[in-house]
């Protein structure tokens, strides 16, 4: 194992102990601690933005630290903006950001490529960083969510188990929050669902990739849409230009 979750969780509370407010984890493994998430939540909730590596099984597994809801967990992707074969793709996926071979340092005073979504992690660790840098009276979830709302889009419309929001964006980012406000998406009419019924409605379209393979089917549109046009999941909904910090999501 590359840590014992203690040791992780110790490791992180001597970051925020000497006064970190973004925790960058390159690292990541398969098992679940209700500890170690418990402990992440309590950093996120105090004002620190923690970012992880998503994966490299090229599967939708779960990796951790990356899958708890606290964390952000970053994909990788080419210079084509392609997902690469490894990264991980689940409902956790946050961002992504270039993770194939980029040019790194090395022992020995030397350079080298590397691949993998540890490569990814620090470019958006670096632009929160940038980001909040001008706004410091910013929030850890108000960052957060200028990140993800400002992501170029990549894939499948809106959210999708692959590029999670999109591709980190700083430049959208800093413009979003340079507004003073955060657009916010509602499901349009809301409680829409599908001809086939309540159970397949907008959180039944935000799961896996169900916007990608019915959002546009016209056999389940209802009350006049289909779920790419009345979801924001995937990509429809109505969003309000300037919504209010209080009515913001935290």
């Amino acid at each position: 194992n590359w840590a014992w979750a203690s040791s992780l969780i110790g490791a992180a509370n001597e970051c925020v102990d000497n006064g970190s407010t973004i925790i960058s984890m390159s690292l990541g493994g398969p098992s679940y601690s209700l500890a170690q998430e418990n402990a992440f939540e309590k950093m996120y909730n105090d004002g620190v933005i923690i970012i992880a590596a998503a994966g490299n099984n090229g599967s939708s597994n779960y990796s951790y630290p990356a899958s708890y809801n606290s964390v952000i967990s970053v994909g990788a992707i080419n210079r084509d903006k392609t997902l690469a074969s490894f990264s991980q793709r689940n409902n956790q996926v946050d961002l992504v950001a270039p993770g194939v071979n980029v040019r790194s340092t090395f022992p020995g005073e030397k350079y080298r490529s590397f691949s993998g979504t540890s490569m990814s992690t620090p470019h958006v660790s670096g632009v929160a960083a940038l980001v909040w840098s001008h706004f410091p009276s910013k929030t850890a979830q108000e960052v957060r969510q200028a990140l993800e709302l400002s992501a170029e889009d990549l894939g499948s419309p809106g959210r999708d188990n692959k590029y999670g929001h999109g591709l980190v964006n700083a430049k959208g980012a800093l413009n979003l929050l340079e507004g003073g406000c955060l657009p916010v998406c509602t499901d349009s009419p809301i409680g829409w669902h599908d001809s086939d019924g309540a159970t397949f409605n907008c959180d039944w379209y935000a799961m896996s990739n169900n916007c990608a393979d019915y959002g546009n089917n016209e056999k389940y549109r209802h009350n006049g849409k289909v779920a790419s046009e009345a979801c924001c999941s995937c990509g429809g909904g109505k969003v309000d230009d300037c919504a209010t910090e209080s009515s913001s999501p935290s």
